[in-house]
């Protein structure tokens, strides 16, 4: 009878471990322990779902799934996985990313027509042709001024 009561309530417990919701919190930081924020935070390496650190450096994740690592991303900084540990559950974690740099190849910038010279030699060719006061709607205007 013992063994039944015990074994309901290990079904109990286990479906409730199962099904309740995983979270923890922490910190994001460079080198420097200066924060870093806005740092994607992605869940699992095959998963879509993350957060971002907020801009605090702050972030929060509740899972339902179980969570083994921990794929941090920021512009400049190297990758970073976290294996998540089940003593870091209600632990707030402190993650220190570290810079990187990257080699750029060499930009070479031929100097061309500045597009600003082709259109004033445009004007200039066809300034007769755009005169107004060459053209003879914009002589009968300036006539028609004069007499009032």
């Amino acid at each position: 009878m013992h063994k039944k009561i015990f074994f309901i309530f290990f079904l109990f417990f286990y479906k409730t471990l199962i099904f309740s919701q995983l979270s923890f919190s922490g910190v994001v930081l460079d080198e420097k322990n200066e924060p870093l924020p806005f740092v994607n935070i992605l869940i699992n390496k095959n998963q879509a779902d993350g957060v971002s650190s907020d801009i605090d450096e702050n972030f929060t994740i509740n899972s339902t799934e179980p969570i083994q690592a921990l794929t941090l991303s920021f512009v400049g900084f190297e990758k970073l996985i976290y294996p998540i540990q089940k003593e870091d559950f209600g632990k707030n974690l402190i993650l220190t990313m570290k810079t990187t740099s990257f080699d750029l190849q060499e930009a070479v910038i031929i100097a061309g027509e500045n597009p600003a010279h082709r259109i004033i030699r445009k004007v200039v060719k066809n300034r007769n042709k755009n005169n107004p006061k060459k053209m003879e709607s914009s002589q009968k205007n300036i006539n028609n001024k004069n007499s009032t």
